[in-house]
């Protein structure tokens, strides 16, 4: 039986869209909200709003970059 994972939603501080869009990968402390995760978590990144998915990507909360963006189209899934 597969388990369901939590989804961990991290909120932008400043709008980045178009950055991550054309390909920005890393999202650093000042422009993301703070949230907690396991390293290694996948996490859904939301616009400053909160109102829309934009990305996914790899969690490292103690890191100063704590997400890797890895996926910008949808479905927002990782694998």
């Amino acid at each position: 039986m597969a388990r369901r994972r939590r989804i961990i939603q991290v909120r932008l501080r400043k709008d980045l869209l178009r950055d991550i869009k054309r390909g920005h990968a890393w999202l650093y402390n000042h422009a993301i909200d703070s949230f907690s995760a396991p390293a290694g978590a996948v996490v859904e990144i939301w616009d400053r709003k909160g109102e829309k998915c934009i990305a996914t990507g790899i969690a490292d909360p103690e890191h100063p970059i704590p997400v890797r963006v890895c996926r910008t189209d949808e479905p927002y899934t990782l694998d």
